[in-house]
């Protein structure tokens, strides 16, 4: 034995010492023994043991937990593969999936979410990873953040406005992340990998992944972040994009293939009109350049006069060159340019209107600004429902009107109808303005919409006759190849936009995310260029004091058209109910400020769990509402219970837990 095994580690009976090192699992895997096999000949196997070892029971519990957990939320779970000394369980030596893929026979068809057949299989394979299953049945989709590579993907899609909402998500045992997204329904989103970006796979129907506390091969467990929140809606951008990946080669191909013998042409003179509204609604919904001159290539053929490729890539070129730099895509010809100019002494002075005196101006572009989760989409949704009805925050009156609300992250039906309908919102008065419609040869093509598109914007505002119009967030409605965080590039949309609202007299309130970033200044605190904040004639800040999490205020930090309002208080509660509190002291550097250290706040947290527990044995119930009393969180609470290694016991068989210092901890109370 030991000339053998002695060679490369421990075994029974001699004191060699064996260290998992690569070239070791390379030549225990080329043995073709089995752990079971290796283990009886006294050989130390590293990693999991096997289902049938005593070891693997051990374990058993916390993995099953977990799976019994995951189909109770209503997700189908699979028993996967395990990590091993010499690879993966599976027992290939060219495994190139270790301890992600299934042990049953139908892979994710077989994901249940029955207790009995969990059970037997975790009675099977103990020590097996657990895997979700994804797609429409399991009601979730993920987004797979593979490295530094995910990473910097998602860097980029955030300079091009398209931020990801705060989810459910999971550290992988790679150092990735998986992004859990509530399955958007009637979507077709199949698996992808790397088609969305570098570092970034989507797992969609017939897909899986593997889930916390799964070992990955690295050793490292999977694992739910600390801030995790159920699965939020798909981000209708990130559909878009995804969907577009998935069917790029179907959109190159598919207007070819309809021009079959017969077909009707488009007459002479609606062709090129028809090949403009089709590039447009494809540059709103950020396809890329390839499959834009594609699809419009092939439309030409369809075109009883034909410009031919190089014509068509000559103006698919123009138009990608007019809509980044937010212009429309036809270009208006003019036989003379000269300056207009307008002399002062022809301007008749006039007050400012007002939506909401002196927060909101109609006529000029209004702007609310705040970090995710601070409630900007429920107070532009109180303004539009308190508008509906003739009233306004802080018992103010007014005529009733309209709301023309754009979004591309809040669901109509989840989100955005019941918090209008639960504040009393005239549902006649509410229009969200999901794209654009274009009648192209018979057939109705749907497009996105951006604030460049001010034909189509004007023409909502006249039916509807909204007073206001709301764009949540601001950045997800530049257009393709804006850079939002360059003026020379914001600057344009913005005048554009704001012409039309003056002539049209309808407030315009831009909500943007805030930065991460502290302290500073609050003309500073919205993403994308500063300019953007130049060009709005009120600016509001909402937000939370970062100690005091029942402290929430909207404050009117910027206007250069009559004074400045009060700092007015609101507050959301667990129910996701919303109230407007009154005046409120809070400033806008309170708002901004860092919060405290957290090693002081814990230091402070452990000294104060420490007393209370010094006499002896509490009620956890009794902690926490003390605990909070003396305004300490519930988070940092639980940091000093760990930091005290605060035992924890059930009070009686009804419920309910009694917190203990190990030292007060008696026999007695042990064995309970």
């Amino acid at each position: 034995m030991c000339a053998f095994f002695g060679a490369l580690g421990r075994c029974e009976g001699c004191e060699h010492d064996m260290n998992a090192s690569p070239a070791l699992n390379a030549i225990l895997g080329k043995t073709g023994l089995t752990d079971e096999q290796l283990r009886s000949a006294g050989v130390s196997v590293l990693g999991p043991p096997s289902p049938r070892s005593a070891g693997a029971v051990s374990e058993s519990p916390q993995l099953l937990r977990a799976a019994l957990d995951y189909a109770r939320r209503g997700w189908p779970v699979i028993p996967l593969h395990s990590p091993t000394a010499r690879g993966c369980s599976c027992g290939r030596a060219d495994c190139q999936s270790v301890g992600k893929h299934p042990r049953t026979r139908n892979g994710s068809k077989d994901g249940s979410r029955d207790p009995a057949a969990i059970r037997e299989w975790w009675r099977r394979w103990p020590d097996a990873n657990v895997g979700i299953a994804t797609g429409p049945e399991s009601g979730i989709l993920v987004l797979d953040v593979d490295g530094a590579q995910g990473e910097e993907s998602l860097i980029d899609l955030a300079q091009r406005g398209h931020i990801l909402p705060d989810t459910y998500t999971v550290r992988t045992g790679s150092g990735g992340q998986h992004l859990y997204f509530a399955w958007p329904k009637g979507a077709d989103v199949r698996n992808s990998a790397r088609k969305l970006a570098p570092g970034l796979d989507v797992r969609g129907a017939g897909g899986l992944v593997a889930a916390p506390p799964s070992l990955h091969k690295s050793g490292a467990r999977y694992e739910v972040n600390e801030s995790a929140t159920d699965p939020a809606p798909c981000p209708e951008w990130l559909l878009s994009l995804i969907q577009g990946t998935n069917g790029a080669e179907t959109r190159q191909s598919a207007p070819a293939a309809g021009a079959v013998e017969g077909e009707r042409l488009i007459p002479k003179g609606k062709g090129d009109p028809a090949k403009l509204a089709l590039a447009g609604s494809m540059f709103r919904t950020h396809q890329p350049f390839d499959v834009i001159l594609a699809a419009v290539c092939a439309l030409d053929k369809r075109c009883e006069h034909q410009r031919g490729e190089d014509e068509c890539r000559r103006k698919v070129n123009e138009w990608a060159k007019r809509y980044s730099q937010g212009k429309p895509l036809a270009e208006e010809k003019c036989a003379n340019v000269e300056a207009d100019l307008i002399c002062l002494a022809n301007v008749p002075v006039r007050a400012v209107d007002w939506l909401w005196q002196p927060r909101i101006a109609l006529g000029m572009i209004n702007e609310l600004i705040g970090d995710s989760g601070v409630g900007k989409t429920t107070i532009a949704l109180n303004l539009a429902a308190g508008g509906s009805r003739g009233r306004l925050p802080e018992g103010g009156t007014c005529e009733p009107f309209s709301t023309i609300y754009m979004t591309c992250e809040n669901p109509i039906a989840e989100v955005l109808a019941p918090k209008f309908l639960a504040m009393g919102g005239d549902p006649n008065r509410l229009y969200v303005l999901k794209g654009t419609r274009a009648d192209v040869d018979g057939e109705t093509v749907k497009g996105s919409i951006s604030l460049s598109d001010t034909g189509t914007l004007r023409d909502a505002i006249r039916k509807t006759g909204a007073k206001l119009l709301v764009v949540d967030p601001l950045q997800s409605f530049f257009g393709a190849n804006i850079d939002w965080n360059h003026a020379n590039q914001t600057r344009p949309v913005m005048d554009g936009i704001g012409t039309l609202i003056d002539e049209e007299r309808v407030a315009a309130l831009f909500v943007r995310h805030g930065t991460k970033a502290t302290g500073g200044k609050a003309t500073a605190k919205g993403l994308g260029s500063a300019d953007m904040t130049g060009a709005a004639r009120s600016s509001l800040l909402a937000g939370v004091l970062p100690d005091d999490d029942k402290q929430w205020a909207l404050i009117h930090f910027v206007t250069n058209i009559g004074p400045r309002a009060g700092a007015l208080g609101y507050a959301i509660d667990d129910q996701g109910v919303f109230s407007w509190t009154g005046a409120s002291s809070i400033t806008a550097a309170q708002l901004l400020a860092a919060p405290e250290s957290p090693d002081r706040k814990l230091a402070e947290a452990v000294q104060w769990l420490s007393e209370k527990l010094k006499a002896g044995s509490a009620d956890k119930e009794e902690v926490c509402e003390q605990a909070d009393a003396a305004g300490i969180s519930y988070r940092t609470l639980q940091r000093a219970k760990s930091a005290l290694r605060v035992q924890s016991r059930r009070a009686t068989f009804a419920g309910g837990s009694i917190w203990s210092l190990p030292a007060n901890e008696t026999a007695s109370e042990a064995v309970q």
